[in-house]
Formats: C-alpha cells, sequence, structure tokens
C-alpha cells in the first residue's frame, strides 16, 4: 500500500496527496475475482444430478479459495451434500413442499427458504434448468444470478458434470460456447482429476451390440471430493466372493418416474440368478422406493438392502463393492463419485451425458441403430411402447462385463 500511495502522492509528504485518486486506483489494482465473497449455489435434487453438479465446487475453490459456499439443497440429498469437501454451509429445503402442487404449502416453504438463506450473496448459481428453482435465489440479493438453462444450459453430447461448471464462466457467447472453456481450465488447476485417476474402458469382450463408452472430452474437470470422515463403515454382507450390488430400481424423484430408464424386472432376476450361480455376494441396493425391484431381485437369491440403508451407508456399500450393476440412475453416479467399476444400462438417454471421461464405466444397450434413440430431451421422452433400446438387452451380457471388470487387476480399477 505504501508502495501505491508512493506512486500516486499519498504515501510522500513533499508532495500534494491526492486521496481520492489514491483510493480509485487501489481498487482497481486490487479488485478481482477474489471480490467475490459469498457464492450461492441452488441444486435441490435430483441425486444424479447432484452428483455431476459437485464439480462446480472444486471449480469454485480453485477460483475464489477464500469464498463462502453455501449449497441449497433437497433433504432427500442434504446427506451427499454434507459429505463434499468445500461445501461451507448446507441449507435444506422441503422440495416435496415447493414442487408438490399445493399452491400455499409451496409459498410458505419459500417464504422459509428465504429466510434461511438470508441476504448478502454476491453471486448465486441456479443449477437447474426449470425456472422454478431460480425464485430461491431471487431473495439473495445477489448482482450475478446464473441459471443453468438457455446460453449457459447443457448442450447436447457433452457430459453434464462439465457443463455445470461452465455457470461459472463469464463471457458465454449464443451458442453456448465459452472463451477459456472451464472444463480445460479447471482440469488444470484442481489435484486428483477424476477423469485421469481411472480408466477401464478397453474391450471388455461384451456383445458386439452392445454400446461402446462413448469417448468423451479427456479434460473434464472433477468431481467434488468427499470428506474423509463422511462415511460410516459398510455394511457388508458375510460370505466368500465378489461383492455385486445391483441397483433395479432408480429413476424415481419428487417429480417424476422415469420407468423408461428401467430394465424389465424379469431380466434383473436372471442377471441376479447368473451371478449367484458364479459364486458372488449380490446385494440389491436403492432407496425406499425401490422396495419391490428388490423383493424380486431377493427371490432370485440376492440380498436386499432396497430400503434398510441411509443415503451415507449406502455411499460406504458402494465403495466397499467390487462392481456396480444399475440404470442411468442416481446409483450411476454414485459409483462414478466413488470410483467404483460399474456396469450401465441406457436405454433412451445419452451416456455421453451422464458419464465423465475416465470413469470405469461398460455400457450396455441397445440404443444404437434405433432412429428413435436416444428420445429423453432433457425433459421428457417420446412415446414408447416397446423400449427396446433397454428392453433388448441381454441378462448374459450384464454377468459377461461384471466378469470382464472383475478380471481387470484391482489396482487398474480402484483409485
Amino acid at each position: 500500500e505504501s508502495e501505491v500511495g508512493t506512486v500516486f502522492g499519498c504515501g510522500d509528504p513533499t508532495r500534494t496527496p491526492v486521496p481520492h485518486v489514491c483510493i480509485v486506483f487501489i481498487v482497481l489494482l486490487f479488485a478481482s475475482d477474489d471480490m467475490v465473497e459469498r457464492i450461492l449455489l441452488v441444486k435441490l435434487a435430483a441425486l444424479g444430478d447432484a452428483v455431476m453438479a459437485s464439480t462446480l465446487v472444486p471449480a469454485i475453490r480453485a477460483r475464489w479459495p477464500r469464498a463462502e459456499l453455501a449449497w441449497v439443497t433437497g433433504q432427500g440429498i442434504a446427506p451427499l451434500v454434507r459429505s463434499l469437501q468445500g461445501v461451507d454451509r448446507v441449507i435444506e429445503v422441503d422440495e416435496a413442499a415447493l414442487l408438490g402442487g399445493r399452491r400455499m404449502a409451496a409459498a410458505r416453504a419459500m417464504v422459509r427458504a428465504w429466510g434461511e438463506i438470508g441476504r448478502g450473496w454476491d453471486l448465486a448459481l441456479v443449477a437447474h434448468t426449470d425456472a422454478r428453482y431460480a425464485l430461491l435465489a431471487r431473495a439473495s440479493g445477489a448482482s450475478d444470478i446464473r441459471r443453468f438453462a438457455d446460453k449457459r444450459g447443457p448442450r447436447a453430447g457433452r457430459w453434464h458434470g462439465a457443463e455445470y461448471a461452465r455457470l461459472l464462466q463469464d463471457n458465454v457467447d449464443a451458442a453456448g460456447d465459452v472463451a477459456g472453456d472451464v472444463a480445460g481450465d479447471v482440469a488444470g488447476d484442481v489435484a486428483g482429476d477424476v477423469a485421469g485417476d481411472v480408466d477401464a474402458n478397453a474391450d471388455l469382450g461384451v456383445d458386439a451390440n452392445a454400446a461402446a463408452r462413448p469417448q468423451a472430452n479427456s479434460t473434464d474437470p472433477p468431481l467434488a471430493a468427499l470428506r474423509t470422515d463422511a462415511l460410516p463403515a459398510a455394511r457388508i454382507p458375510a460370505g466368500g466372493g465378489a461383492l455385486i450390488l445391483v441397483a433395479p430400481g432408480g429413476g424415481r424423484n419428487v417429480l417424476r418416474d422415469d420407468a423408461l430408464r428401467r430394465w424389465p424386472i424379469i431380466s434383473w432376476q436372471s442377471a441376479v440368478e447368473t451371478l449367484v450361480a458364479d459364486g458372488h455376494r449380490v446385494v440389491a441396493i436403492g432407496g425406499v422406493g425401490d422396495a419391490a425391484e428388490g423383493a424380486a431381485c431377493a427371490e432370485a437369491g440376492a440380498t436386499d438392502l432396497t430400503a434398510g440403508t441411509s443415503l451415507l451407508e449406502l455411499m460406504a456399500l458402494i465403495r466397499a463393492s467390487d462392481v456396480v450393476v444399475t440404470h442411468d440412475a442416481g446409483t450411476l453416479h454414485l459409483a462414478i463419485l466413488l470410483r467404483r467399476p460399474t456396469v450401465a444400462l441406457f436405454g433412451p438417454t445419452r451416456p455421453d451425458e451422464r458419464i465423465p471421461s475416465g470413469a470405469a464405466v461398460t455400457v450396455l444397450s441397445r440404443a444404437n441403430g434405433l432412429a428413435c434413440a436416444p428420445c429423453y430431451d432433457g425433459q421428457r421422452y417420446a412415446i414408447c411402447a416397446s423400449n427396446r433400446c433397454l428392453n433388448a438387452v441381454p441378462s448374459h451380457e450384464v454377468a459377461h462385463a461384471v466378469q470382464s471388470l472383475l478380471s481387470q487387476p484391482r489396482s487398474a480399477l480402484r483409485a
């Protein structure tokens, strides 16, 4: 400060001081991105989307290491958000009341949320395409509110984790392109990039009709890291053999039930029977809403924990597993976050939008060659009577893909 003052006459007693000029130049010299002191991130659901949106946390820390970061989240995924390094404060809101359709309940929930959020924020990032979520940031006092829509919205064929991270870019043109794409910038700045840590996407010997893992951007930004003490000890069922987790449900949240993302339960039962016959410990996982699918897998020989674990207990179990088999659902993204080898069943959605580069994920699908696939546009699906893109995947391919992942050196699969 004394050097600046000397240059402009403030620190030299022999010169006439010009205090206002000094103040202006000091502000200009020292004003930067560091002037952003309080950042509000709004991401209530769903589980998988929240995992992908966690790329914002290391990106924010790389750009504004001293800023306060608060994450506004729904009650269902709050335990996940609390487990992430770099989040200073978690603000829970009642997403069921906000979006449940009753206007008075939604209004009361919004007022309560505004009270919890408070004012005085510098930047608000609304990681939702639905404009209703932006209302949560309206009373924050932030002069800069950015929503995951329009020119900042997700672009087709890009991993959504990288697309969420683009919310931090100041200059986005009408086509959604960014000067100095955040994916490359952050990946170079943040240590422990997930993209380079695990790569088990070589030919796994699955059927030629199965979809290969799409080639994603090699500079995909990293997901947030977990706090070292975030997860409890895993409750692992007794027995020998590899621990294989199957997630036959999923695709459900407070707003919708995406049945087209789910493989037929009879196919799950057939796959479980084969895996059990191969000597593996097979455990069905999911949430309370997946109890029917879990019970069906138990009939085929799996241990059913679909309704018996909390979110953090589920994450601990995934971390302890050898392979996870799942749809395009929250369990897929948890497995990627926890760096576990995964077999992912895809139909109407695009794997390249859901899976980052370097993830140990084998994709099985019959979408290739179908004129209608992928049919999900981010909001709705095409009217579909047969769902061939997913239903036509045979159960033996799942068992084959699991065995192929198990045959990989453990050091190549576990980060």
